[in-house]
């Protein structure tokens, strides 16, 4: 089973938390359970309401989310075909998680396989002191590397605040028991690989930034003579589109190159709190139409849009883009992206 990470209460930066999942049949009794589960030292609990017998959302779900509260919850509405208990369509189950968000729940579970029609059911209304966690399981077996990283990918790309992967372990391959996290990792507050070493130990890297700046610099050197002394990126101002996990690599490895970073979101208060943890500024996605301070910018989506199915969307205008030398997209389906 994999935890989500909790962060109301504010926990720090890699802490590990204790998830506590209930799956008591009335809401009295759940409510009484995450009495039961922050006593027994619980961190956060998840309260999977399609185990409640006849759950009513208007009925149930202000007495489960009723404040005070001992811990902060997940609110999981798991169907039959991820394996859980609801069996019925999409929109009655959409209409009941954001009906939580709305009662003050701090995490709400939605499965990576509806994730997206999810996001469009939502529209913007998601409150922004909930987090949304986007959930896969496999219940045979767990997935190699590279299909888990590429999962990664595509669940960040949904607009994921975290990503839960929860795999069937058969063999000690399978689990990781104990990461070292390096530096650059811990900055970025991801990671994307993981290498066993030698001795056994498994070590987390995060690689995102490092394909994507060197992809950059690359572009650069192409076409301008450069001073292998220096960075290809000092002093240059970078646009980051986005404020989601890949965003935050991006604009971390921009950071440690010497670049004066802006961050644009479409969620502002989002983009300032990544430029807040970076060190750079933050625009809207309004405000990033005209933004022309200076010559020679580069520009990084690290956004879903233009992704396929959505394949004749872009972040940006043609005429805005004029403004930048250099242009990246994250987007890797498909290759060629109506941003490039």
């Amino acid at each position: 089973m994999a935890a989500a990470a909790a962060s109301a209460p504010a926990a720090p930066r890699g802490t590990t938390l204790v998830c506590a999942s209930l799956t008591a049949r009335s809401p009295q009794e759940m409510a009484a359970e995450v009495a039961a589960a922050a006593a027994l030292g619980a961190d956060v609990v998840e309260l999977q309401v399609g185990c409640l017998e006849g759950f009513q959302p208007r009925r149930d779900l202000p007495v489960l989310l009723a404040q005070p509260r001992p811990l902060p919850v997940i609110v999981t509405y798991r169907p039959k075909w991820e394996g859980g208990q609801y069996d019925g369509e999409d929109q009655p189950r959409f209409e009941a998680l954001l009906l939580a968000m709305e009662l003050g729940a701090e995490y709400v579970d939605i499965e990576f396989k509806v994730a997206d029609k999810f996001m469009n059911f939502l529209s913007g209304r998601k409150p922004e002191t909930c987090k949304l966690i986007v959930s896969f399981h496999n219940y045979d077996y767990t997935p190699s590397v590279e299909e888990l990283l590429s999962l990664v990918d595509q669940i960040q790309a949904t607009g994921a605040d975290i990503v839960k992967i929860a795999t069937t372990a058969t063999e000690i391959d399978d689990v990781s028991r104990m990461f070292q996290v390096l530096v650059h990792c811990k900055d970025i507050g991801a990671i994307n690989t993981i290498v066993r070493r030698p001795d056994g130990k498994l070590v987390g890297y995060n690689t995102d930034y490092v394909g994507a700046i060197a992809a950059i610099e690359d572009a650069i050197r192409a076409s301008q003579p450069a001073d292998p002394t220096t960075s290809l990126l000092a002093r240059r101002l970078f646009v980051v589109i986005g404020a989601g996990g890949a965003a935050k690599a991006v604009a971390y490895g921009a950071k440690e190159k010497g670049a004066r970073v802006v961050i644009a979101n479409r969620t502002f208060v989002r983009a300032q709190h990544l430029a807040t943890l970076i060190g750079g500024t933050a625009l809207t996605l309004s405000e990033l139409e005209n933004y022309h301070p200076e010559e020679g910018m580069i520009l990084a989506n690290a956004t879903s849009v233009g992704m396929y199915p959505n394949v004749n969307e872009s972040p940006l205008s043609k005429k805005a883009l004029r403004n930048y030398s250099v242009v990246f997209d994250v987007v890797f389906i498909p290759k060629e992206t109506r941003l490039l």
